[in-house]
């Protein structure tokens, strides 16, 4: 049975300490002020990215990226597929605050078509919040692949009725699909996260927003023996987070980056692509997700957000330490083999890593 406490459902479920109550109310006036408006909110004009020639998927790549706006990606290699979060229903922000969230079938089905050439053979997903993970069990039914994620994640499948065998726990862990490789790493979400705490409790889908919190977040590195490619949802790390990790390629998000100072922006630029060695960075998770992906992604407005700063930061840093920066649209493919042929050349002014 859907959960139908109300606009606000879930916000006095009993299940939650006074705090958990707050931060409840604090993303109810959070998503009253987007959604209040959101369409004509002010937000920086980014422009449309240009992919680059060389950086661009042909038919025959040999393994592809296909970006589907926040944090969303399908890896594809024409034989075989990973889905990172595949969030593609985004409904709107108005949807979003007062009914039940329902994943767009028909949405998703163009996606599929659209992005996985070869047979999928995972969902990953980053943490439990909405615009991650909503959208995970209904593409887990479509593709018959099983969700991998936090406890959190996977709870939050089970309530939305997916089989035993198809919900599964990774957290610091590594697990082997040929000829793919996935590890996973607990790191922290972006500073000021709301809707934080565990999915523990049973209850009915569809349902409210305040139902999906955002439990452990996870980044991973996905290894394919022609690129290593690693996905950082969120905009946070912390020093040991991925000690050792060597990647091609970083897909790193940008959420909340512009509201932190410098120094925060430094050390994330620092622990995700300067200690991987990374040859090519991607921004992620700059984009509206309150706005449907039959138009072009625009910015988050201000309110939110200071994107425009985020990810001039990025750029500026990429320039500096002569690594790739590269943007996407929503359904741009990036050849990710290609970026393991990119060299990094650092300029005279290399980015200094804070302690």
């Amino acid at each position: 049975m859907p959960d139908v406490s109300g606009p606000f459902g879930g916000l006095r479920d009993g299940t939650g300490s006074g705090s958990r109550w707050a931060a409840r109310l604090a993303a109810v006036v959070f998503l009253s002020a987007v959604g209040a408006c959101t369409s004509w909110l002010p937000r920086p004009d980014l422009g449309s990215p240009a992919l680059a020639p060389d950086l661009a998927a042909g038919e025959g790549a040999g393994l592809s990226a296909t970006f589907l706006g926040v944090s969303s990606l399908v890896l594809d290699d024409g034989r075989s597929s990973i889905v990172v979060d595949g969030f593609v229903s985004r409904p709107s922000a108005a949807s979003v605050l007062l009914r039940p969230l329902r994943s767009g079938e028909d949405v998703m089905e163009a996606v599929i078509e659209r992005t996985v050439r070869g047979r999928a053979l995972a969902i990953l997903v980053a943490h439990g919040h909405h615009d991650h993970a909503m959208d995970a069990a209904a593409l887990s039914r479509r593709l018959d692949v099983p969700v991998y994620g936090s406890s959190s994640v996977v709870r939050l499948m089970e309530n939305s009725g997916l089989a035993e065998d198809r919900r599964r726990v990774l957290t610091n862990a590594l697990i082997a699909l040929p000829p793919y490789r996935v590890r996973a790493f607990a790191t922290p979400h972006s500073p000021d996260e709301r809707l934080s705490g565990e999915i523990a409790e049973t209850f009915d889908t569809p349902a409210r927003v305040f139902r999906y919190r955002g439990g452990q977040n996870q980044s991973f590195l996905i290894e394919h023996p022609l690129a290593r490619v690693l996905v950082v949802p969120s905009a946070h790390l912390r020093e040991t987070d991925l000690e050792g990790v060597r990647a091609d390629v970083v897909f790193l998000g940008v959420g909340r980056l512009g509201r932190q100072d410098e120094t925060f922006a430094r050390r994330l630029w620092c622990r995700a692509v300067r200690h991987t060695e990374a040859r090519l960075v991607v921004p992620i998770h700059w984009d509206d997700f309150f706005e449907p992906l039959d138009r072009p992604l625009r910015a988050m407005p201000y309110l939110v957000d200071r994107v425009d700063l985020g990810l001039a930061r990025l750029e500026a840093y990429a320039r500096r330490d002569g690594v790739r920066y590269q943007r996407l649209e929503r359904f741009d493919t990036i050849d990710l083999a290609a970026a393991t042929g990119l060299t990094r050349v650092p300029g005279p002014d290399p980015v200094s890593c804070p302690a």
